[in-house]
């Protein structure tokens, strides 16, 4: 997703990012990456993409979320953190700002399917 543009530079973040959406990425460590400045990154991501540098690699991490909990029966606390989320509950308040139901409830109708 966001990957339909040709911009060098942004894919070669958007590789990055994606090899590793669970490391504790920073702006200023995203763009030596890109070999330039953070607010030339910032626009040119928003430009190519449609979204801001953060709102890809928090997709980026729901989306891994998501695989790892309906895939594992691993704790909140380990999905989270193999996820790239700071504790269980920041992965919860930023999973409610995407989904209707708690990750937990996102897991039960995956559970069943297993059994």
């Amino acid at each position: 997703m966001h990957r339909n543009h040709i911009h060098p530079v942004v894919h070669k973040v958007q590789d990055a990012v994606a090899k590793n959406p669970a490391h504790p990425w920073s702006l200023p460590e995203l763009a030596d990456i890109a070999c330039t400045s953070s607010r030339h990154l910032t626009r040119l991501f928003k430009t190519h993409t449609g979204i801001s540098v953060q709102e890809y690699l928090t997709s980026l991490r729901l989306s891994l979320a998501s695989k790892l909990l309906s895939q594992t029966g691993w704790s909140m606390d380990r999905v989270a953190q193999a996820s790239g989320f700071g504790s269980a509950r920041q992965f919860r308040r930023v999973w409610g700002n995407f989904h209707d139901e708690s990750p937990r409830a996102y897991r039960a109708p995956q559970e069943n399917l297993r059994h």
